[in-house]
């Protein structure tokens, strides 16, 4: 088409004759030998790769037909050490579409592989045949490559640029991964018609500077004939503005550690973003482009993909006439509904905010992203007579939602909101094992977008439902100084959840039974007995029959073991000094065990830990360790509760040391 064409002939102009006048730290293809030669990273002996460099570049220039366009170029670099890292070498370019022809457009796509062969760097080209393109969605398409020949030892470097006349979206830049970067840069040239807010985030120091110069910008226009059979010959336009040169600069940027209890790790890289407030060119008056959540709630009611598929209801019509001859009140409804969607959808693990294809076609067919399911649930919501709206979400995979930024992109999954008279209920179909009062964990992330045709409102996505979980052990100590008895395990909410998937991922009881072995040193299972697998809405139940060797030390006439013979806390999960980032339980916990531990007649009890009882700050949450004797018997009742879902990250220090305190208790022995 003429857009692309156009454009990505200017672009090539502008990358070789513009954007790299920046002299940039590192040119492709000219790889020092010693980057070859570096069998570690000197800042980071334990890193299994390394981003030598990262370099990209955001300019700004103009054609006739288009007016402003963004070029993206981008240029990196990365050293392979470890076996464990060698999918660095897979790419994936997402590319955005809009529904008016106008797409982003990729070119000068270069991709190496070096080795050093008998000591001699030797290079691999990346293949046209090995790139491949395919749609996601309505409005995004990726492009998705391999580079050839990567082994321990190689460098790895790919460049290439995007042409976009979407000015509203600026890329982004991330200085951080999950392996240290040795040097990073952004360069964006901004004209001065163009005004965007700009934050960086995260917590490794950027560096930022600005400096301000005049460029000429000029396009070719076009010969035109008026009406009355005059023609004005074509002509270069030609004018200067000022441009505004921003640089971001990190270096020796630490490999994020992925830590208990966050969310995706891109809520916490360093990276700077931006959003376009206003552009003022000198032919026009102020344009504003921000938009608010009004304008987004109209604008998605009013989709052929979205909103307009609610009253879509004709193919759900005897599932409506069924719930209502079964039921009248209102939670029984919307519950039946629930189950009904749940039950004929099968999910395909695709997060979706639009139905590309319609609601109806995807029920007729079982099933489809998340956006197709729950929007079916919608409708059906709606034609049982119930106020039923889609909620759009943020899952905690995709990042925290940002209810200040006003960009739909933030989404990447739809739920849905059903009220009756006071209460809200949050519903998600996606997920086979959850009972309509429990969202999936992965939704569970700060608040939701409820859209209708009136308005919009916000939902908060935390659960107050514990993960409930009682642990009953009887054991008594046989001849050969082994644990022989009986477990009971009662499992609520969202541990019933967690573990009745873990069940169905196995392919029978047995080879659940063997699971469990694996994960346990000296467990025997001899028998396993699973009660309300297929029952949601009961406890989960788990008895067994088991042996547990290997767990008793002898020492002369002395016997030495810990009565915490179960998923014994060994180890503190939080292992660093010091946290950035937000401790983010997602829900509640509540987990209670008790072992009941016979001694033989011939021994006797010389020692027993002491029962202790371990708070953790402002009553967030609590851990017990109480134990006793009754004749020949111990008694170990523990409990750990988890009230306050969220803490700051000034308050880590008592978080770790309260789990600290947790694996010490644990630890001790009775003698």
């Amino acid at each position: 088409m003429r857009f692309k064409l156009t454009l990505s002939l200017l672009a090539f102009i502008i990358f070789f004759s513009n954007i790299f006048a920046q002299k940039p730290f590192m040119k492709f293809g000219k790889i020092p030998i010693e980057e070859l030669e570096m069998t570690s990273y000197a800042i980071d002996t334990s890193a299994g790769a390394v981003i030598l460099g990262d370099f990209g570049v955001t300019n700004f220039d103009i054609s006739e037909d288009e007016g402003f366009f963004l070029t993206f170029s981008t240029h990196i670099r990365i050293k392979i050490l470890d076996k464990d890292e060698l999918d660095r070498a897979d790419f994936n370019i997402i590319l955005y579409e809009s529904n008016s022809g106008k797409d982003e457009d990729l070119s000068g796509l270069k991709a190496c592989t070096y080795n050093l062969e008998n000591g001699k760097i030797v290079k691999y080209k990346l293949g046209r045949k090995d790139i491949y393109r395919e749609k996601i969605d309505k409005n995004h398409k990726q492009v998705k490559f391999s580079l050839p020949n990567v082994k321990v030892g190689s460098v790895i470097e790919v460049e290439y640029r995007t042409v976009s006349p979407f000015v509203f979206n600026l890329n982004s830049w991330y200085f951080q991964s999950s392996i240290p970067t040795r040097r990073s840069e952004y360069h964006v040239f901004m004209p001065e018609y163009f005004y965007y807010k700009n934050w960086v985030s995260g917590y490794v120091p950027v560096r930022k500077d600005s400096e301000t110069h005049t460029k000429t910008f000029q396009y070719t226009k076009s010969a035109t004939i008026d009406p009355a059979g005059g023609r004005e010959s074509g002509s270069i336009v030609s004018f200067e503005a000022q441009v505004t040169h921003w640089t971001y600069t990190a270096e020796n940027v630490p490999a994020f550690i992925n830590e208990p209890y966050i969310t995706t790790v891109y809520d916490y890289l360093s990276a700077v973003e931006f959003e376009l407030k206003s552009t003022k060119y000198p032919w026009s008056v102020v344009k504003y482009y921000t938009k608010t959540w009004k304008d987004i709630n109209r604008e998605l009611m009013e989709d052929s993909d979205f909103g307009k598929q609610l009253n879509n209801k004709g193919h759900l019509k005897a599932q409506i006439e069924a719930i209502n001859n079964s039921c009248s009140d209102p939670l029984e409804k919307m519950s039946a509904a629930y189950e009904h969607i749940k039950s004929s959808m099968l999910w395909d693990k695709r997060y979706r905010i639009w139905s590309s294809g319609g609601i109806r076609k995807a029920y007729n067919e079982g099933g489809g992203s998340s956006a197709s399911i729950n929007l079916n649930l919608v409708a059906l919501c709606r034609g049982l007579g119930l106020d039923a709206n889609p909620v759009l979400v943020s899952t905690r995979s995709n990042g925290m939602l940002k209810p200040g930024l006003v960009i739909l992109s933030q989404f990447n999954h739809v739920i849905v909101a059903v009220r009756i008279d006071e209460d809200m209920y949050a519903l998600d179909c996606t997920d086979p094992y959850c009972p309509y009062y429990l969202l999936p964990p992965n939704t569970l992330n700060g608040k939701g977008l409820v859209l209708n045709e009136e308005n919009f409102d916000w939902i908060d996505l935390y659960s107050d439902v514990p993960y409930k979980e009682e642990l009953f052990c009887e054991f008594s100590i046989n001849q050969d100084h082994e644990f022989v008895g009986k477990v009971q395990q009662n499992l609520k909410n969202f541990a019933a959840l967690k573990n009745r998937k873990k069940i169905k991922d196995q392919t029978s009881e047995e080879e659940y039974m063997r699971k469990l072995e694996e994960e346990m040193d000296g467990l025997q299972i001899d028998s396993l007995n699973i009660a309300n697998l297929d029952s949601i809405f009961k406890p989960l139940k788990l008895e067994a029959e088991v042996l547990i060797s290997d767990k008793i030390t002898e020492g002369g006439d002395m016997l030495y073991f810990n009565p915490v013979l179960i998923d014994r806390l060994e180890e503190n999960m939080f292992k660093n000094d010091k946290r950035r980032y937000p401790i983010d339980y997602n829900h509640p916990y509540e987990i209670k065990r008790t072992f009941i531990i016979s001694i033989p007649e011939e021994y006797d009890v010389e020692e027993l830990p002491a029962s202790q009882r371990i708070e953790l700050l402002n009553n967030g949450g609590k851990y017990i360790y109480t134990i006793s004797r009754e004749e020949n018997k111990l008694i170990l009742d523990t409990e750990l509760t988890i009230n306050q879902t969220i803490y700051p990250s000034m308050n880590y220090g008592k978080i770790k040391k309260f789990y600290e305190d947790m694996v010490s208790k644990q630890s001790e022995q009775v003698i």
